[in-house]
């Protein structure tokens, strides 16, 4: 290794490590939440992009190769843990969307007394609005009770 390739290295390792801590503080000033498997992925993302820069542009490596053989290593372990990474992915877009308050329930429509089960009805769903709603006990509480219609 030459000395000149060690040094580009660790400098562009520093400028992305700077990066995204800059980053990560402007999102915390506009009191913005960013996922740290996010960021994390994103980090080593970008390290890989140098790392394959400079191997190409310093040591004169091919580096076709190297990502065609990823790309078919990548093919095999994603169909071999397919149903995995359909949760690992669920985690994710769970944790980009937010759809879930710290006090989110299942709200209940007093005419129909029909549970909501859609996310978006979750999301926007508030106690002030609802007449009748489902604690975590399972005891109804309310005005009356969604499928009897009696008063406690």
């Amino acid at each position: 290794m030459t000395l000149r390739a060690v040094a580009l290295l660790a400098f562009s390792f520093g400028l992305v490590r700077a990066l995204f801590i800059t980053l990560d503080e402007v999102a915390r000033r506009r009191q913005r939440d960013f996922s740290t498997i996010f960021r994390d992925l994103a980090t080593l993302f970008v390290y890989g992009i140098v790392f394959l820069m400079v191997a190409r542009f310093e040591f004169n490596v091919d580096v076709t190769p190297l990502l065609a053989t990823s790309a078919l290593v990548t093919a095999v372990v994603g169909l071999a843990l397919q149903e995995t990474l359909g949760n690992v992915f669920s985690g994710l877009s769970l944790q980009l969307q937010k759809p879930f308050a710290p006090a989110t329930g299942c709200a209940s429509d007093p005419i129909s007394a029909a549970c909501k089960e859609s996310v978006g009805a979750l999301r926007d769903w508030s106690p002030a609005r609802s007449s009748a709603s489902k604690c975590r006990t399972g005891r109804w509480r309310g005005r009356s009770s969604p499928t009897t219609g009696a008063t406690r």
